[in-house]
């Protein structure tokens, strides 16, 4: 997590939380944003604030899956230890067992698909510049992110770039940021949402808050 973010201020906007207008998406944004933390306390607060207002647990599960592309396996198993804790009846579907070529094959389209949508008329611009870098990063970026991950069911992709959004704000990401504000734009966010989502976290990502400020300005 970015030096400038605050753990304190982010833990009182949890507890000062007003629910309203688009709060189920709010709630998980400002869960995401409590897993960056680490904090064991503020992680389990954020999971009461997500059952008080979106009581949907395969959501929150979804996110916190997620979370491992953006943030690493260790904060995601921190999480989904403190989540099996908080809903310990939960069980997930997924069945465990060796991946068929068929399987990796559907990944790979659906990520392709999904990493378009998202990504729009940039998409080739990025697709060549990552590949020009790294080819198997921009494989593992479709087959792993986009397909195997953000593709899953039980998590709108809105509510998934959302709370991408959070996650990069309070890691202070500002070139992913911009890619993933416009992200959720593209998936159907209302732009409000997304201010409003910001404005949640607020100064608790510290210079992330800022640079998230700064896109909103400059994308109007």
């Amino acid at each position: 997590m970015n030096p400038t973010a605050d753990i304190t201020r982010l833990g009182e906007k949890i507890e000062s939380f007003t629910p309203g207008k688009f709060c189920h998406e709010r709630c998980l944004a400002l869960a995401a944003a409590a897993i960056c933390s680490g904090s064991d306390q503020l992680i389990t607060s954020s999971f009461r604030l997500v059952s008080r207002n979106n009581p949907n647990e395969a959501e929150l599960y979804e996110l916190i899956l997620q979370s491992y592309l953006f943030l690493g396996f260790p904060r995601m198993l921190n999480a989904v230890e403190l989540f099996s804790m908080a809903y310990p009846h939960f069980r997930s579907q997924e069945e465990i067992g060796p991946q068929s070529l068929k399987e990796t094959t559907v990944w790979y389209e659906r990520g392709e698909e999904l990493c378009r949508r998202i990504y729009d008329s940039n998409f080739e611009k990025l697709r060549d510049r990552v590949d020009a870098l790294s080819p198997e990063i921009f494989n593992w970026m479709i087959l792993e992110g986009y397909g195997k991950v953000l593709s899953r069911p039980n998590l709108a992709i809105v509510k998934r770039e959302l709370c991408i959004v959070a996650f990069l704000m309070m890691e202070n990401r500002e070139k992913q940021l911009y890619s993933h504000i416009l992200g959720a734009i593209n998936a159907g966010a209302e732009t409000g949402l997304i201010a409003q989502v910001v404005s949640d976290i607020g100064d608790a990502a510290g210079e992330g808050h800022l640079a998230a400020t700064r896109i909103l300005e400059q994308i109007g």
